[in-house]
């Protein structure tokens, strides 16, 4: 069979990239105090509910099944902040008094500490499940496809408009030793002509994303079988988009 060969070591830090901390999360994370503590005031207020930290919990567990475990650990630190500032005597300071507990307090940062990783790792194992169903039902679609294809040019048809459905990517594609490489050729400019040749010639990947002639706006992908490289698959995703992610990286 023909795989894209693109699992060199050296460009898996530039796949891996990810943000400190997404807007998506911040708002998450800053939404979720205001109304954990505003429903901790109310109950407080109104049904005289005494262990207010079961809301802070809660709030902290919802958080982690929206985020990731970084933005999860950051909520339960700053509930546990609220709560101590917001509800615990003397309120409106930091300070915790002594029949209030410092035991009691900190068994609830180790509670939204935990539960928080735990809801985090069910939202990680959910969200794997769904990127291998996906995933095997592009495959299993690329391949019902492929078995009807009769010659090269049927096969590079399929190939494209799979990789340009499921990638989001314009879709280049050559082939040396066959009569449509030279019109292949016409398509790109002279410097991603140089990536490409690069590309077939050390069977590595380069171009965009990778830390090999960076300057070109395409990502260039052998095409290997055995130890031959039969040609080459260029793709060029939108200009804002900086990295690829595991998923993307994994179906190209």
């Amino acid at each position: 069979s023909i795989v894209p060969i693109i699992a060199d070591k050296k460009y898996h830090s530039v796949f891996n990239q990810r943000a400190f901390f997404s807007i998506r999360e911040m708002l998450y994370v800053l939404a979720t105090t205001v109304i954990s503590i505003g429903i901790a005031s109310l109950g407080e207020k109104y049904l005289g509910i005494n262990d207010l930290s079961v809301i802070f919990i809660t709030a902290v567990v919802f958080v982690a099944s929206k985020t990731r475990m970084l933005a999860a650990v950051f909520s339960a630190l700053l509930f546990f902040l609220a709560y101590n500032f917001f509800f615990i005597s003397p309120q409106f300071t930091f300070q915790i008094s002594a029949h209030q507990g410092v035991v009691t307090v900190v068994a609830f940062l180790g509670a939204a500490l935990i539960s928080s990783r735990l809801a985090s790792r069910l939202k990680e194992q959910v969200t794997a499940l769904k990127t291998a169903n996906s995933y095997n039902s592009i495959m299993q679609d690329l391949g019902q496809k492929l078995s009807t294809a009769v010659d090269l040019t049927q096969v590079q048809e399929i190939a494209k408009n799979s990789l340009s459905k499921n990638l989001n990517a314009e879709v280049w594609i050559y082939f040396p030793e066959t009569s449509q490489a030279k019109t292949a050729l016409e398509n790109i400019s002279d410097k991603e002509k140089i990536s490409a040749d690069w590309t077939l010639k050390n069977h590595q990947p380069s171009g965009r994303f990778t830390q090999t002639l960076t300057e070109n706006e395409w990502w260039f992908l052998p095409l290997l079988a055995s130890k031959q490289c039969l040609g080459v698959v260029g793709l060029k995703f939108p200009n804002l988009q900086t990295i690829l992610n595991t998923e993307q990286k994994q179906l190209a």
